[in-house]
C-alpha cells in the first residue's frame, strides 16, 4: 500500500535532528519490555576477539531444537549482525527480529554482541564480528555451506565489510550472505552520487543529517571514510564474495547505493539477487511478522536459503533515469534532427568483419553501460538494460540517420564498416562525445589487436575509465547539482539566421577536411589565444562573409559544447556536458580579424570557469527537480521540451564542437590513418578532433552552406594555414538509397500538384 500524503507529513515531523547517541540509545531500551519475550527460545555464548569476550545470543526456531543437547552440530546457521548506525542497538533489542527471523526460516540465529561507537571507533566492531564468523565457519562441528552471512543496516556494511575480509585474509569464506537496506557508502551530503540520498533524505525517518551523524561517530578518522571495510562499496575488486541476497526500501536514502553495490557483486562475476521492496522505509524489518514488507521479504530469503540450484545467476534490477542534458534528446529528436552522431576510425587496411564483431562484442565488456534501449515512463523516459547485442555490417544507410524509434525497443547504437572506415553511430542519450570517444579508442584497440597479436602487438589498457557499470552511469548532474536561491537570466538577443535553400529532401551534407596542428597552433599563437579560440573566430567570419548588411543586425553566435568532466571530476559515460555561446556583432563589415579574435578569447575567458559552468548547469537542472515539472506527464512534458528546443534555435546561429585530442598508444598508430567525427544537426555543424600531427573537421548541414565552407577554408589559407579536403567514401547503396528517396519525395510531390489541380483547387 503506497504511502499516502497523511503517512508523508506525520513521517516529516518525526524526521528531525540528528543522532544523540544517549537519547537513542534509551528509546532502543523500550524495545526490551517487549512482552513476548517469554516465548523466545534462547542461549548465550561466548568467543573471544584478542582479551575481549564477544556475547552472542542464539535463537532456536522451535522447542525441539532449543532442548538439542548439541548447540551447533549439524545446523543449518544465520549469524545476524544487528543494525543501528554502528551505535544505537544491542542484540537485547534486536530479540523479536531475530526470534522471528528463526522461526521463519526455520534455522539457528546467532547474533553477535559487537562493541559499539563512538567507545568502540572502526574497525573495533568489525573485527569483534569477523572474530565470531572466524570460529563459527572454522568449528569442526560446522559447515561454510550450512551458515548465512546476514546483517540490517549498518549490519548490512559489517556483513559485506566481514566477507571482503575472509577472502582477503583467506582463513574462512562465507558461502551466502543477506543483506538488508545495508549502509555500504561514506558520504551522505548532496553530493552523493546516489540520488535517493536526496529524494529520502530528508522526510522518511533516517535522514541524510543523521547519516553522516553516524558516519562520524563510527569512524576514527577522515582515512578510515576510505577504507573499503569501512565503506565496502569502495572496494575495487569484488570478485570471489558469496552468494547474495540484497533487499532494500523504496523510500531510504540506502536505496540505490545498496543495489548499486549488488550490481557491482554482479559485475565481479557473483550470484546476486536485488529486490526492492515497495512503498518500505529504512527499518521495516523490525515491524511485525504480519507485516506485508516482512512477509515479502521472507519469501525472498527463505528462496534464497533453499539452494544455489534454485538461484539464478543475476536477478539485478537494472535500469536508470536520462540524465539532465539526454531528457532533451527523445522528445526533439526528429528526420530533421535524428540527434545521433558518429564518430569513425580510417584504418589503412581493410577491415574484417568477423574480427571487427569479435571487437565490439570485447568493448562491451568494459563499456556494458552502451547495452540499453529506452522505454517511456509515466514522468520521463528511462533507459533499461537489454540482452540484444549488436550486429556488425556494411554501411548501409546514410550516416547519422535515426537509432530511435518511439516505441521500438531496439540499441541506441551501431557499429558499421566499409573498406578501411569503422563508423560508430550513437543516439545522443546513450552518451556524449567523450563517452563516444572512449568507446571508438577502446573498439579500434581490440580490433587492431585482435587482428595482429599474432604479429607481436600486444594488448593495452587505454584509459583508467572504470569497467564499473556504477561508475559509467554515474550522473555528473545530479552529483554536482546545488540549490541556488538566484536564477534571473540576462534576456539574450535573437540571433542570425542561416536561410539557405534547402535541398528538399533535407539529407545530411558532410565536408571534411584536415589541417596540420603545427600551422594552427603557430597562428593561433601569434594572436595570443588557443586554437580552439581561433577556430571559432574563423567560423563567426566565415559567416559573416555570407550575410547581407540587413542581416548585420543580428549578431552571429555558435553554440560551443563543453566538457564538464574538466571542471567537476567523475568517470561518468553519460552526457556530462554543457555550453557557452561566443558570438559577435558584425555592424558595417569593419571589423577586423583581430577585433574577431579578441572578443571570443574574452568570452571563453570569462564563461569558462566553474562557477560559470555550474551556475548554467544548477539553472537547467533546477527545471528537472521542479516541484510542478517534475510531475507533470511524459507526453506533456515532451511538447514543452520540444516548443523550447525549437525557441532555444533562435539564439544561436551554428554550432561548432571540440571532441579534443584522440591518443592511441604508439604501437597501435602504425595501422591508423586518422580518426574523424561529425554530427546530425538542423543547422550547420562543425565538428573537430585531433589525431597526432591533424586536427580533422567535418562540417554538416541539411541545407546549402557551400559558401560557409568555402569562406573557412579560404579564411584559414588567408591566415597562413593550409587544409586539405578529404575524399571520404560511402558505399553506392548509401549514395543510391538517398538520390532514391529524393526522387521519389519529389515524384509524390508532383503527384499532389496533379491531384489538386485535376480537382479545379488553386493552390497558388
Amino acid at each position: 500500500m503506497a504511502i499516502n500524503i497523511a503517512t508523508k507529513a506525520i513521517l516529516k515531523i518525526l524526521s528531525f535532528g540528528g543522532i544523540d547517541v544517549e537519547v537513542s540509545r534509551q528509546l532502543a531500551d523500550l524495545k526490551r519490555l517487549d512482552p513476548m519475550k517469554i516465548f523466545y527460545k534462547k542461549m548465550d555464548l561466548q568467543v573471544y576477539n584478542g582479551d575481549y569476550e564477544v556475547p552472542i545470543r542464539v535463537f532456536f526456531p522451535d522447542e525441539e531444537s532449543y532442548l538439542e543437547k548439541d548447540q551447533i552440530k549439524g545446523r543449518k546457521i544465520m549469524l545476524f549482525l544487528h543494525g543501528g548506525g554502528w551505535a544505537t542497538e544491542h542484540v537485547e533489542n534486536y530479540e523479536r527480529v531475530c526470534s522471528r527471523m528463526a522461526q521463519a526460516t526455520g534455522q539457528t540465529v546467532a547474533a553477535v554482541e559487537y562493541r559499539l561507537a563512538p567507545e568502540h571507533k572502526f574497525p573495533t566492531g568489525l573485527m569483534d564480528c569477523y572474530a565470531v564468523a572466524r570460529a563459527l565457519y572454522t568449528h569442526p562441528d560446522t559447515k561454510p555451506e550450512d551458515i548465512t552471512l546476514i546483517g540490517d543496516s549498518a549490519g548490512g556494511n559489517l556483513a559485506a565489510a566481514l566477507s571482503i575480509m575472509a577472502r582477503d585474509r583467506g582463513e574462512f569464506m562465507p558461502k551466502r550472505q543477506i543483506l538488508i537496506y545495508p549502509a555500504v557508502n561514506n558520504d551522505y551530503s548532496e553530493k552523493s552520487l546516489f540520488s535517493s540520498v536526496r529524494e529520502n533524505g530528508q522526510d522518511y525517518l533516517l535522514t541524510a543529517g543523521k547519516l553522516k551523524d553516524y558516519i562520524n561517530l563510527y569512524a576514527g578518522s577522515e582515512e578510515d571514510k576510505l577504507n573499503p571495510y569501512f565503506a565496502p562499496i569502495l572496494e575495487k575488486d569484488l570478485s570471489g564474495q558469496p552468494d547474495t541476497l540484497i533487499l532494500t526500501s523504496e523510500f531510504d536514502p540506502l536505496r540505490d547505493e545498496g543495489e548499486a553495490y549488488g550490481r557491482r557483486l554482479a559485475e565481479a562475476g557473483n550470484r546476486v539477487e536485488v529486490h526492492r521492496i515497495k512503498d518500505a522505509l529504512h527499518g521495516y524489518f523490525a515491524l511485525g511478522i504480519r507485516s506485508l514488507h516482512v512477509q515479502e521479504s521472507f519469501e525472498y530469503i527463505n528462496h534464497f536459503l533453499e539452494g544455489e540450484e534454485k538461484m539464478p545467476q543475476t536477478n539485478v534490477k537494472h535500469w536508470r533515469r536520462l540524465d539532465n542534458a539526454a531528457k532533451l534528446f527523445p522528445a526533439a529528436s526528429s528526420k530533421r534532427d535524428t540527434r545521433v552522431f558518429r564518430f569513425y576510425c580510417e584504418l589503412k587496411e581493410d577491415i574484417q568483419q568477423e574480427i571487427l564483431q569479435k571487437a565490439v562484442d570485447r568493448t562491451l565488456e568494459k563499456y556494458p553501460i552502451f547495452l540499453s534501449v529506452l522505454r517511456k515512463g509515466l514522468f520521463w523516459h528511462y533507459l533499461e538494460q537489454s540482452n540484444k547485442r549488436p550486429v556488425v555490417r556494411e554501411e548501409y544507410k546514410e550516416p547519422c540517420s535515426s537509432l530511435y524509434i518511439r516505441d521500438k525497443r531496439d540499441l541506441l547504437f551501431e557499429v558499421t564498416y566499409y573498406k578501411k572506415r569503422i563508423n560508430f553511430e550513437v543516439f545522443h542519450v546513450l552518451t556524449d562525445g567523450t563517452g563516444a570517444s572512449e568507446f571508438v579508442r577502446e573498439l579500434v584497440k581490440n580490433y587492431l589487436y585482435l587482428a595482429h597479436h599474432e604479429d607481436g602487438l600486444e594488448n593495452v589498457v587505454l584509459s583508467e575509465y572504470s569497467e564499473s557499470l556504477f561508475d559509467q552511469e554515474a550522473d555528473g548532474f545530479e552529483r554536482y547539482y546545488s540549490h541556488q536561491a538566484d536564477r534571473k537570466k540576462e534576456k539574450k538577443p535573437a540571433a542570425h539566421q542561416l536561410r539557405g535553400n534547402r535541398r528538399e529532401l533535407g539529407s545530411l551534407q558532410t565536408t571534411e577536411a584536415e589541417i596540420p596542428v603545427e600551422e594552427l597552433r603557430h597562428q593561433a599563437k601569434t594572436y595570443g589565444v588557443s586554437m580552439t579560440v581561433f577556430l571559432t573566430a574563423v567560423y563567426l567570419c566565415a559567416i559573416h562573409r555570407t550575410m547581407t548588411r540587413r542581416q548585420e543586425s543580428k549578431p552571429v553566435v555558435l553554440m560551443v559544447p563543453v566538457n564538464l568532466r574538466n571542471f567537476f571530476p567523475t568517470n561518468t559515460m553519460l552526457n556530462f556536458f554543457n555550453w557557452i555561446e561566443p558570438g559577435y556583432h558584425f555592424q558595417g563589415g569593419k571589423e577586423e580579424f583581430t577585433d574577431v579574435v579578441q572578443k571570443v578569447n574574452a568570452c571563453f575567458k570569462e564563461e569558462l570557469t566553474a562557477e560559470k559552468m555550474e551556475k548554467r548547469m544548477n539553472d537547467y537542472f533546477a527545471l528537472q527537480v521542479h516541484p510542478i515539472l517534475k510531475f507533470a506527464p511524459l507526453e506533456l512534458k515532451n511538447v514543452c521540451i520540444n516548443i523550447g528546443a525549437r525557441t532555444a534555435e533562435s539564439d544561436v546561429t551554428a554550432i561548432f564542437s571540440n571532441m579534443g585530442i584522440i591518443r592511441m598508444p604508439e604501437s597501435y598508430e602504425t595501422y591508423i590513418r586518422y580518426f574523424g567525427v561529425y554530427t546530425s544537426t538542423p543547422k550547420v555543424e562543425l565538428c573537430m578532433c585531433s589525431f597526432r600531427d591533424k586536427i580533422y573537421l567535418g562540417f554538416t548541414s541539411r541545407y546549402d552552406c557551400d559558401a560557409i565552407k568555402d569562406n573557412f577554408f579560404q579564411i584559414l589559407k588567408e591566415q597562413e594555414v593550409k587544409p586539405e579536403i578529404l575524399e571520404v567514401e560511402y558505399p553506392e547503396s548509401v549514395m543510391t538509397e538517398a538520390k532514391g528517396m529524393q526522387i521519389f519525395k519529389i515524384f509524390t510531390f508532383l503527384c499532389m500538384i496533379a491531384i489538386v489541380a485535376a480537382l479545379g483547387v488553386d493552390y497558388s
